[in-house]
């Protein structure tokens, strides 16, 4: 079982200074290598499926290719709950 990506230690050694001071396109990659790491491979929130699902770069969002649901970095969070920025 993987382990959960607010429990990773990157997840705890940002600064809240660092953190503000990002915009959301330097908060992406940040937040993206934390939640799953430095592969190509994401997991969909929506049904689990570990795959190299189809990104938007545009959006900064990725299609599933299992469920065919879009699902961003911020899914399953605080922030998507809240429709936060990256940053808050």
């Amino acid at each position: 079982m993987s382990l959960h990506f607010l429990r990773k230690a990157d997840a705890r050694t940002r600064s809240l200074v660092e953190v503000l001071g990002m915009s959301d396109d330097d908060g992406f990659t940040p937040f993206r290598r934390v939640r799953w790491g430095d592969g190509d491979e994401v997991i969909c929130p929506h049904c689990g499926l570990v795959h190299r699902h189809y990104f938007r770069p545009a959006r900064q969002i990725w299609r599933c290719v299992g469920c065919q649901e879009d699902f961003s970095v911020t899914s399953g969070t605080v922030c998507a709950l809240h429709k936060l920025p990256l940053r808050l």
